[in-house]
């Protein structure tokens, strides 16, 4: 018979790793989000939607997955540190570079911020709806990114594309179309498989 401390080891090295594991999922997502950013995925209206919102919508899928096993505290947390690790190496690799261009750099301030603000209120209302029921993960993610999705779409449509880049706004109204539709669509998509995974530990301790 195994040792209680002995076990209690053995789960603590498990859930570091697994936290390891889907903080580095977290950070390559929101990397390979913001090297994407000039290739185009399709139209909408006249308006390019780039890979990166493909990128970036499933960092939303990421979340609900990470706070259905780790809880919102490890959701909330691990967002932030994944925006701001990849936003300072951007900037670190812009500088190195000698680049002068200021508006990538309001750009990433930007990107970073509302990541931060939509996802932490995403994980807030998910956890709200789940946590009364945790057989209602699916439902817990849909809504949440129903809230989630359009609110990222818009700040980051506004102050990085329309005050940034000063794109017309017309423009910015169709860029935004076409994300917002992206983004759902996989939402859509994914939440069948949020609702199947298995509620972690977490969530035992957790009171209405």
């Amino acid at each position: 018979m195994k040792n209680p401390l002995t076990i209690k080891h053995e789960s603590l090295t498990k859930l570091s790793l697994k936290a390891s594991v889907l903080s580095l999922l977290t950070v390559l997502i929101y990397y390979f989000s913001n090297n994407t950013a000039q290739i185009v995925l399709f139209e909408v209206l006249g308006a390019s939607v780039s890979v990166a919102v493909l990128f970036f919508s499933f960092s939303f899928f990421l979340k609900d997955f990470i706070q259905k096993k780790m809880g919102t505290k490890f959701a909330i947390y691990n967002t932030i540190f994944a925006t701001v690790l990849v936003a300072s190496l951007y900037i670190q690799s812009a500088l190195v570079a000698g680049g002068h261009d200021f508006s990538f750099f309001w750009v990433l301030i930007v990107s970073t911020t509302s990541a931060i603000i939509t996802e932490t209120i995403d994980s807030l209302v998910f956890r709200k709806i789940f946590k009364n029921d945790t057989s209602k993960g699916g439902r817990g993610a849909l809504i949440s990114n129903l809230i989630s999705v359009p609110l990222d779409t818009i700040i980051f449509s506004f102050f990085a594309l329309h005050l940034v880049f000063q794109m017309p706004t017309s423009l910015v109204i169709s860029l935004a179309f076409g994300q917002i539709i992206l983004k759902y669509t996989l939402s859509g998509l994914l939440t069948p498989i949020i609702a199947k995974v298995k509620a972690g530990d977490v969530w035992e301790n957790e009171h209405a």
